[in-house]
């Protein structure tokens, strides 16, 4: 990899791209490459999207545990839920597959915050109002309901199933960090979702104050009013060097240190494209080169590309430059000097 070159990019996004970054990159599991740009290495970030990550291996460490399957139906998954008749029946059609590879037919996005009622009860009339969705339509929904899966089939909190994966890997993911001291800040209120809900005809009077920047708060809407910071799809806080031993076990077959975490055919498994460039949680587009990754909507990515036993993490907080940049060609310079 091109190490200067990259520094002098990292350098160079600061402003305009983001305020602060953290880039680290580990190959054969040994770190390589490690540059910050206007704060500390182990500055936490909000990682936004990329928490599904996190709930998808937690989802993958209950199937190898036999308490799920890929291809349970939520309809038998979720028996015990108040579910609605719509509900039920798009379920018996819905698979933990299909919402790994978000082709479950669920509508992207929808503001549950912006309604007073149950979860269960805003997703039936969701539901009744859109259409199933052909294809691959990228849904938080979906993730939304794979937290779910995994607290009802464990019997655990979603913290308390993070709190097992910190374990076998020895890192500090969190939901809802206790100091914002060393949490980097992002967004000024939740403008961008403001404009969302209005574009969509809701309204929501608790949107968080513009005036400062939120920092040790989960920015993703639905995650703080709804869900109180702890989702399937957004909420999970940490460091490049948490997702750097979180890649590590995607390149190490599903073992830590020689232990076995989750089981090695669902790695092989979560890299096939199952349409749309999408595996099992995983991005396959052309941004992660011969590789895979994900990335999240504050400026955050993780990209593993096993040919050449790289994992990179590279945080930003883009969402403190108005408007917010689009930071794909900024991602794909970086990975192309990562993987030459």
């Amino acid at each position: 990899m091109n190490g200067e070159k990259l520094k002098e990019l990292l350098e160079s996004g600061s402003g305009h791209l983001y305020g602060k970054a953290v880039c680290a990159v580990n190959k054969n599991g040994e770190t390589i490459f490690r540059h910050s740009v206007n704060c500390d290495m182990d500055t936490v970030f909000d990682l936004a999207s990329v928490s599904k990550i996190l709930t998808g291996t937690m989802v993958f460490r209950l199937i190898g545990e036999g308490a799920l399957s890929l291809d349970k139906t939520l309809d038998v998954l979720f028996k015990e839920a108040p579910l609605g008749p719509i509900t039920k029946v798009r379920f018996k059609n819905m698979t933990l597959r299909s919402l790994l590879t978000h082709s479950s037919g669920l509508p992207a996005w929808f503001p549950f915050y912006t309604r007073k009622d149950r979860f269960w009860n805003i997703l039936e009339d969701v539901l009744s109002k859109c259409p199933v969705e052909e294809g691959v339509v990228y849904s938080d929904l979906g993730f939304m309901l794979l937290g779910e899966s995994v607290v009802s089939t464990s019997g655990r909190s979603l913290p308390q199933n993070l709190d097992a994966i910190n374990a076998a890997l020895g890192t500090s993911f969190m939901y809802n960090p206790k100091s914002c001291d060393v949490c980097v800040e992002t967004e000024a209120g939740n403008r961008i979702e403001k404009r969302m809900c209005e574009e969509r005809g809701l309204s929501f009077d608790g949107f968080r104050d513009t005036a400062a920047n939120m920092a040790g708060e989960v920015n993703d809407g639905n995650a703080f009013y709804f869900w109180g910071g702890i989702a399937g799809h957004a909420g999970v806080f940490g460091t490049a060097a948490d997702l750097l031993k979180l890649g590590g076990l995607y390149l190490d077959g599903g073992k830590i240190n020689g232990i076995k975490v989750i089981p090695p055919r669902l790695i092989r498994e979560s890299t096939i494209d199952y349409g749309g460039e999408r595996g099992l949680m995983w991005d396959l587009s052309d941004i992660y080169i011969n590789g895979f990754g994900h990335a999240g909507f504050t400026g955050t990515s993780l990209y593993i590309c096993p040919e050449k036993a790289l994992a990179a993490a590279i945080l930003t907080n883009r969402l403190v430059i108005e408007p917010a940049p689009n930071l794909h060609e900024f991602r794909m310079e970086a990975h192309t000097l990562i993987y030459t």
